[in-house]
């Protein structure tokens, strides 16, 4: 795999400076594992207990001996310099089943965290220190104490006490350690090279328990350096470089230096890195703290696709091999990293991040490489032979700090929201003004829908903005993208967002979102501005002029709506919704009943009154004119006077008498096919006396009878007799049709009750009168039904 590459610095010297890094290791390494404690057996005192007790640390001491300190060839004791005791390694053993794997263990964990060949380094038992409190050691270096020593461990063992952190400082850098330990399942260790001035600080209250250990190099081990590595001039360059690249706005965002391990997509860490990786891992790390820029470790993926080309004999279409072709142009190819890695240990949400092919780090490194996955396909008779191969390495990637949101969007808004919002929670969930700043500057730079896949990030956004409580940001987010990207799902958290905000802007929002999206999220957006009744706290008036101005809006968009609506259902194979629901209906009436706007709900029920196949005159309106019965002053307007209206109107027309039963076999049918059969399945039709007919035809002509009788809905059954050749089709007239018309008019009696039930008042109108005198003759048939269904 050919790969160019390019810095946005100044003559390779990034490169150059990360590849001088070539020894891996800290002057000090730390840390605490859950191991099983050792058996501590002690001279005259017997095993210690863990947490050690306050008795048996008095033991301790009465056993022990100042600790002394060297100067020059001289070893004193002065207990203004070291206040410490001591006990030889001939006094006390260590045992127990599992602790001399644990001690391979903390050998391991210091090697790595040094720098230093595994095999080459081992732990000798050097003595076990005891502190008091007031206890401490000025600063001071470890003197040669076995040969081939170059480091020293320490182990902390559980007891009670505070203070006496370890303090390691080589050249200008400087680490300060917590080894108190208390749980007994629990040790902290440190590994520091011999030539470190290191101290220890006083203990405040309590004690403090060390095991120490000499690391030494194996005997005739001459190649393993010795002393601290440093690497202060190499971060500092690193760093200078990264700083003009940070400053340098045409310089790209991101940076990616391949690791040389393998890592698990899994398993990869800063604190699973190897050998060299390591060691450009923690450089880095030193170098962007400095600079503008955050490090992280990932997994980088790059896919590609080509053409391939015929290159081998025989014929163009037998079967062929890989071998017989030649890669040709690359068609597509894709460079991203996921699996996000921080160096203290988070895994960040910053999903797939894509990467130039510019922004890889060193030259050259993927040039051959050996993909994770390769899948040739061979040519077909309609299209040529391809290649598809994917590879996958782990990686550093250096990031802008002050272009992280920019670098996020790329692949949706959904990753730099989730960032921020790790971003508060590192923070304690305290709002300051960087946190405020990235959601501003995510509201700035949000991406139009067009530009991306996948989850909106709007909801997200929504509960951030509840969280920095900014109604001035609150309000650039609704203006710019959440009334351009609504979809109804969001409708509780944008509520909440909405009620920290003024009347005025509120109205600003509610109109916005009503002119964009009512056509396509009507009932959604119906049923948010009910919801928002419910919970708005303003005045009467400021109140009525808000939803007032929300009805004027839908009053305008209906006319457009509706007809969309009509035509979506016009689909024979449509998914949408069968009707505008009755729900949505309800809410659109009762919007104009919170802003006690009738004429505006009279208006609405004329434009209604024209989509009946959208708003159903005999279902939806029945049902509807129950829950509106109950709004105080709606059952008097003339907008309820015309919906009741319209559907006894309609109910009566249909349903007025019970559906007469048929007389005879005849099927009532508009059969346009000329053909043989068709004329004689329409005779079969219209005759009144014949209920069975047979078609002893071939199967394409007993297909297309069946199509027939399908396509037009025609009350007849048909079934296959397999006998003879041709087979025979045997139709047989049903009362399908007549079934289906007393179930609706049973409906549609049960809908009449409920008009009857929610009829308008006696002054009303002469024709309300009338209308509800044929519903009480209309429902009266049904108390003695005499219906012959066979």
């Amino acid at each position: 795999m050919e790969m160019t590459s390019f810095y946005q610095v100044e003559s390779r010297r990034l490169e150059e400076l990360i590849k001088s890094i070539n020894r891996p290791g800290e002057f000090c390494t730390y840390g605490r594992v859950g191991k099983p404690m050792p058996r501590l057996e002690v001279e005259d005192i017997g095993i210690l207990s863990f947490p050690v007790p306050k008795t048996q640390v008095e033991d301790l001491i009465k056993l022990a001996d100042q600790a002394p300190y060297g100067k020059g060839s001289q070893t004193l004791v002065d207990v203004a310099v070291r206040n410490c005791w001591e006990i030889n390694a001939d006094k006390f053993s260590l045992g127990g089943r599992n602790w001399e794997n644990t001690i391979d263990h903390f050998s391991a964990l210091a090697a790595k965290g040094l720098g230093c060949p595994r095999e080459s380094i081992h732990a000798e038992l050097y003595k076990l220190l005891i502190y008091e409190t007031g206890g401490f050691f000025i600063p001071h270096r470890d003197t040669e104490k076995s040969d081939g020593m170059i480091a020293t461990l320490t182990i902390s063992l559980p007891v009670a006490g505070t203070g006496g952190e370890l303090v390691v400082r080589h050249r200008h850098k400087e680490m300060t350690i917590e080894m108190n330990v208390d749980d007994p399942s629990e040790l902290a260790y440190a590994a520091f090279y011999a030539d470190c001035k290191h101290e220890i600080k006083k203990v405040r209250s309590g004690h403090r328990i060390a095991l120490i250990y000499n690391l030494c190099l194996e005997p005739g081990d001459v190649e393993t350096r010795r002393d601290a590595p440093d690497y202060t001039r190499e971060v500092d360059a690193i760093a200078a470089e990264l700083i003009k690249w940070c400053s340098n706005e045409d310089s790209g965002d991101k940076l990616v230096w391949i690791l040389e391990h393998a890592y698990s997509q899994a398993g990869l860490s800063f604190n699973m890195l190897k050998n060299g990786d390591w060691a450009v891992a923690n450089a880095l790390r030193k170098a962007s703290e400095q600079a503008d820029c955050d490090l992280y470790a990932a997994i980088l993926h790059i896919t590609e696709f080509y053409d391939a080309y015929y290159v081998g004999g025989g014929y163009y279409y037998d079967d062929h091999s890989e071998d017989d072709y030649e890669i040709g142009e690359l068609i597509e190819g894709k460079i991203w990293m996921d699996s996000w890695a921080s160096p203290d240990g988070r895994n960040p949400s910053l999903g797939e991040i894509p990467i130039g092919a510019c922004e890889l780090m060193p030259a050259g490194v993927l040039d051959d490489a050996d993909p994770s996955y390769e899948d040739f396909e061979e040519a077909t008779g309609n299209a040529g032979a391809t290649l598809d191969r994917a590879y996958h390495f782990a990686a550093l990637a250096l990031l802008k700090r002050a272009r992280i949101l920019n670098t996020l969007v790329q692949t949706g808004p959904i990753n730099a929201v989730e960032w921020i919002v790790e971003e508060l929670a590192r923070n304690d969930n305290c709002v300051d003004d960087r946190i405020t700043g990235l959601v501003e500057k995510l509201v700035e730079i949000w991406p139009d829908k067009e530009g991306y896949f996948g989850p909106s990030g709007i909801q997200t956004m929504l509960h951030l903005l509840l969280s920095i409580k900014n109604p001035r940001i609150s309000m650039q987010f609704l203006r710019k993208i959440a009334v351009h990207e609504y979809r109804g799902e969001e409708n509780s958290w944008l509520l909440m967002v909405l009620l920290e905000l003024e009347s005025v802007e509120i109205a600003e929002v509610l109109s916005s979102l009503i002119r964009k999206k009512f056509s396509s999220y009507s009932e959604e957006l119906l049923q948010f501005i009910v919801m928002l009744n419910d919970e708005v706290n303003y005045p009467v008036d400021t109140k009525r002029r808000l939803f007032r101005k929300c009805a004027e809006e839908i009053l305008t968009t209906l006319p457009e709506t509706l007809p969309s609506i009509e035509k979506k259902l016009s689909y024979r194979y449509s998914s949408e919704s069968t009707e505008f629901g009755t729900e949505a209906i309800k809410n659109l009436f009762r919007i104009c009943w919170f802003a006690d706007a009738m004429d505006i709900a009279l208006a609405v029920t004329e434009v209604i009154a024209q989509y009946p196949k959208v708003v159903s005159l005999d279902r939806s309106v029945p049902k509807l004119l129950l829950d509106l019965s109950h709004m105080h002053g709606f059952s008097n307007s003339e907008a309820y006077f015309l919906l009741w209206n319209m559907s006894s109107g309609y109910l009566l027309y249909r349903s007025s008498t019970p559906p007469t039963p048929p007389k005879d076999w005849r099927i009532s049918t508009e059969i346009t096919c000329s053909g043989q059969h068709c004329e004689n399945l329409r005779k079969f039709c219209e005759d009144p006396r014949q209920k069975i007919a047979r078609f002893s035809v071939r199967r394409d002509l007993r297909n297309h009878i069946r199509s027939t009788i399908d396509s037009l809905k025609l009350d007849i059954d048909y079934e296959t007799e397999r006998k003879g050749s041709p087979y025979t089709l045997i139709c047989t007239k049903n009362r399908a049709s007549y079934m289906r018309r007393l179930e609706e008019y049973e409906i549609d009696i049960d809908h009449m009750i409920n008009l009857i039930e929610t009829a308008p008042t006696a002054e009303s109108s002469t024709y309300v009168d009338e209308d509800l005198a044929r519903l009480q003759t209309a429902v009266a048939h049904v108390r003695n039904p005499r219906f012959d269904s066979k």
